[in-house]
């Protein structure tokens, strides 16, 4: 199985650090709260995914936008670190690819929001696209038309993105801006929650990849 991830202007869920993702959701819920009730039920079992044994390889294109508010907000700033630790993390897992879509890649018309697209070992693809108006907030396609689309998109954006090391040159960047700032000196609290224990694989068989964001 396969998975290929724009996130859009967020942080995808299948990265998201706990800490992160409960705040999101916590937000979301005052103008979405259906669809940010189910995301938050979903996001488990979403992330599980990323843990099947056979290994899922994925790959996830981020928005530089999404490393500038990660480094600048001030609010919370040990949820930003950890959330900075998890993308590091992820970035040299040997199953994943991250690659920073950067300001001064060009700009690509979208064919909408934050998507994904999932190949499972029988060669079928679903692209799963944001969508406030639908339940749980997702729109699944499985036509020809859709997935070609969306897949010519994502290799866009990828081909005109960082190549791996240099998102993970940028993502160390982005960590020395975050410790920088007033009120980040948090280092205990932040290497706590950047090592989060991780879950151990599951089997593809004990877990459904549907919806993944």
């Amino acid at each position: 199985m396969t998975i290929r991830c724009y996130g859009g202007p967020n942080v995808p869920d299948l990265l998201m650090a706990r800490p992160y993702a409960e705040r999101m959701w916590a937000e979301r819920e005052r103008h979405r709260p259906l669809a940010a009730i189910a995301g938050a039920l979903l996001l488990p079992v979403r992330q599980a995914a990323l843990r099947r044994d056979p290994p899922v390889h994925a790959s996830f294109v981020i928005s530089e936008h999404v490393l500038t508010g990660l480094e600048r907000r001030r609010k919370r700033p040990d949820i930003e670190i950890a959330q900075l630790h998890r993308l590091r993390e992820s970035a040299d897992d040997r199953h994943a690819s991250i690659r920073i879509h950067h300001f001064e890649s060009p700009l690509l018309p979208p064919p909408g929001g934050a998507f994904t697209i999932t190949t499972d070992r029988g060669g079928r693809h679903t692209v799963f696209v944001e969508a406030p108006g639908e339940p749980g907030g997702l729109l699944t396609l499985q036509d020809h038309r859709s997935v070609t689309l969306y897949a010519e998109w994502f290799a866009a954006l990828s081909e005109a993105s960082l190549d791996e090391d240099g998102s993970r040159v940028r993502i160390d960047k982005a960590l020395k801006e975050r410790h920088r700032l007033p009120g980040a000196g948090l280092d205990a609290v932040c290497d706590k929650a950047a090592s989060e224990p991780r879950p151990r694989r599951v089997s593809a068989s004990s877990e459904d990849a549907s919806g993944l964001t």
